[in-house]
């Protein structure tokens, strides 16, 4: 059972974590009404990836006993001045979201929750992860953007991003591959629940991600 604290603030976090997606969502459809579908695409991953980040935490929850109550999603409230206002308002939440992983990262410590803490690793370090690629946004844009062909160069770019990039895709197959070539049918992959359980166990964070089209015998 988690500590009553923590599991308020994790369950506060689930929020958190639509409410971003929900964010990203309206950010990708402002892009989409100025015809930058690459720059649309890209926060449309981000919001789907949010959403991951959330049914990550409610799983957790879930899974140590501990109730989680859905609370009410706020709305987007502001509007963009224009594209570098986006990324910038990107990297705000971005580090807000950090904070905020940081003080159940905290509050877990006091409260010797050291389940918590090893399962908020992850997240600390898909944090800084996000705050890079925000900043690295941003200072593309600055460099490229200022003639019509860099900006027409940096959508398409950001228009080939994936929910898996290809270095997550190779690391995935290489897995199954080094414990056992998969049995392939209908487009899943069906292991045995032995060597399944083994391998979501020694790469925990592919659970969430995975675990939905693989498929024990």
């Amino acid at each position: 059972m988690i500590n009553e604290k923590v599991a308020a603030l994790l369950n506060e976090q689930i929020n958190k974590e639509i409410y971003s997606a929900y964010l990203y969502l309206d950010m990708s459809n402002y892009f989409d009404a100025r015809g930058l579908d690459g720059f649309a695409k890209w926060y449309m991953v981000q919001a789907r990836e949010e959403l991951d980040h959330a049914l990550r935490i409610y799983r957790y929850m879930q899974d140590n006993d501990s109730a989680v109550t859905l609370l009410a999603i706020e709305q987007p409230s502001r509007g963009y001045d224009n594209t570098l206002d986006v990324l910038n308002t990107a990297l705000e939440h971005e580090e807000s979201v950090t904070n905020s992983i940081h003080t159940i990262y905290c509050e877990a410590d006091k409260q010797h929750d050291l389940r918590t803490m090893e399962f908020l690793q992850w997240f600390i370090n898909e944090q800084g992860e996000e705050e890079t690629n925000a900043r690295d946004l941003i200072t593309k844009l600055r460099i490229f953007a200022n003639d019509g062909k860099g900006l027409y160069l940096l959508n398409q770019e950001l228009g080939e991003r994936e929910l898996w990039d290809k270095k997550e895709q190779g690391r995935f197959l290489a897995l199954f591959y080094f414990f056992m070539p998969p049995n392939w049918k209908n487009g899943r992959i069906y292991l045995s629940s032995i060597l399944r359980k083994s391998i979501l166990e020694k790469f925990p964070d592919m659970k969430m991600r995975y675990s939905f089209f693989v498929t024990p015998l």
